[in-house]
């Protein structure tokens, strides 16, 4: 099956149509296990080389690129766990980004995304929340993300008593 016309991956990640998201939704879902995995590989190693770059660039570009390939992540993420897809398909750890925990500080990430949370602000505006992709995340940074969650909650409850 071919990719619907004027639908690209990256292109329908940066706010395409309804229409051209359910059609590339179709498309990926009828796609083999191998080429899925490929096409995550190809993305996860797009978001670690960004996030190596960043230091040196943080360019619009930069941003829209990263932007772009945690979303098309988080589309197939989700296609890939859906009911009746599970069969063939990849697993949790193909998606995981070991990266991100030594690139980004994950406990400020986390209370940003929080705080994100409780004010919203416009996607132009906000800064790119990792936390808003956990399923990025192995399970070491899982653990320190609900250490950190853990502590908030503790102190919240001090506060408030």
């Amino acid at each position: 099956m071919a990719v619907p016309r004027g639908c690209q991956p990256a292109r329908l990640c940066r706010g395409g149509q309804p229409q051209c998201v359910f059609e590339a939704e179709s498309w990926l879902a009828s796609l083999p296990r191998d080429f899925i995995l490929r096409l995550v590989t190809v993305y996860k190693n797009m978001v670690v080389q960004i996030l190596n770059s960043a230091h040196q660039s943080s360019s619009e570009r930069d941003r829209r690129a990263l932007v772009s390939s945690l979303r098309l992540l988080s589309l197939v993420h989700g296609l890939n766990f859906q009911a009746g897809c599970r069969v063939g398909r990849l697993n949790y750890d193909d998606f995981y980004i070991p990266e991100i925990a030594e690139k980004i500080d994950i406990r400020n990430d986390y209370l940003n995304w929080m705080n994100s949370r409780l004010h919203p602000m416009s996607r132009r505006e906000s800064p790119i929340l990792f936390c808003e992709y956990p399923f990025l995340f192995d399970p070491q940074a899982k653990t320190l993300l609900l250490r950190c969650d853990a502590t908030r909650q503790v102190r919240t409850r001090c506060r408030t008593n």
